[in-house]
């Protein structure tokens, strides 16, 4: 916005009046552009999530033995051994 455009809207406006409208305007821009860029990181933080899910689709991932105990995979026993040789205490 420049102060013709607030003259041709408002002929009578005085100077500290135009300035005022100025001031105004050039803070919501600030805010605006500050609000911008917030989103443009946020959104390129979200494409950079999903490119890594894309490469990784269709990956397992071995389950840890520690997951395995949590839902009872070595309930019963004191220790239990991995095929692997991984030996899990309790």
């Amino acid at each position: 916005m420049k102060r013709e455009d607030i003259t041709s809207v408002f002929p009578n406006a005085t100077e500290e009046q135009i300035s005022g409208l100025l001031n105004i305007n050039s803070r919501d821009i600030g805010k605006a552009k500050g609000d911008y860029d917030t989103v443009k990181t946020e959104l390129e933080t979200a494409r950079g999530t999903i490119a890594d899910l894309e490469k990784n689709k269709g990956v397992s991932f071995p389950e840890c033995p520690e997951e395995m105990h949590f839902r009872g995979f070595w309930e019963g026993t004191e220790k239990a051994q991995r095929p692997d040789g991984h030996v899990s205490h309790r």
